[in-house]
């Protein structure tokens, strides 16, 4: 699919900001009635059921190193997953569906790399168009993952302007942003998805990850594992 241009990135970077640090908001965007182009995004509240609580101590998330340590030997074997055009690569099972984009997965987020525990290759979870509207949220990925399975994907959402640019991420993995857990765990409103916002290489991204709560041990031990052997390139 053509990469569609990412337009008023001051206003993107806002409704990222918002996507990710609010638990009970999705991403709608207006739809021309003459076309799927895009107008300005908006967020609109979702109804809130439950009672919010505090969550387990597995969420809980290490404070980012922004320290940049020596890079790491680059990673080979038949199950790494090699993308010179996103400058990453991951230790891969053998099980899992890859996928490469670009591929744009909502109006304003673009998917970069995905993969999955049922085995489909070029699979994405995409917005959902209802008339005049475009709906990204994590209900929305949560609803088009396989029973019991798993997706991973690593989305571009632009660049704010230089002066609003934030504290770049310096560390060549994750383990800045993420500890293993147990991912089928309550996150953002929605069981089992989870959303971690990073600035690299003068870009905004989010890593999403969707667990099906019905998902097996081996399942989870497979997402982190994956996650454990992500390797960015030094740049």
């Amino acid at each position: 699919m053509a990469r569609q241009p990412i337009r008023n990135p001051l206003g993107l970077f806002l409704v990222l900001v918002l996507l990710v640090a609010s638990s009970g908001c999705q991403v709608t965007t207006a739809i021309s009635s003459l076309g799927r182009q895009a107008t300005t995004p908006s967020i609109t509240q979702e109804p809130i059921t439950t009672t919010k609580t505090k969550p387990p101590p597995t969420q809980t998330q290490p404070t980012p190193n922004i320290t940049s340590p020596a890079p790491a030997p680059p990673l080979s074997g038949k199950d790494v997953f090699r993308s010179d055009k996103y400058h990453l690569a991951v230790r891969v099972p053998p099980n899992w569906g890859k996928s490469e984009g670009p591929e744009n997965i909502s109006h304003i987020l673009e998917g970069q790399v995905a993969f999955n525990s049922w085995g489909e290759d070029g699979f994405w979870t995409h917005e959902v168009i209802t008339e005049n509207t475009a709906t990204y949220s994590s209900g929305i990925v949560m609803a088009q993952i396989h029973q019991g399975g798993a997706y991973i994907v690593l989305v571009e959402a632009g660049g704010p302007p230089p002066a609003m640019a934030p504290t770049e991420y310096l560390l060549n993995n994750l383990n800045g942003l993420i500890l293993p857990q147990d991912w089928r765990l309550r996150a953002d409103r929605e069981v089992g998805f989870h959303a971690f916002a990073f600035y690299k290489w003068g870009t905004s991204f989010v890593l999403q990850i969707a667990c099906s709560p019905n998902a097996s041990d081996a399942t989870v031990a497979e997402i982190n594992s994956i996650l454990a052997s992500w390797q960015f390139d030094t740049r």
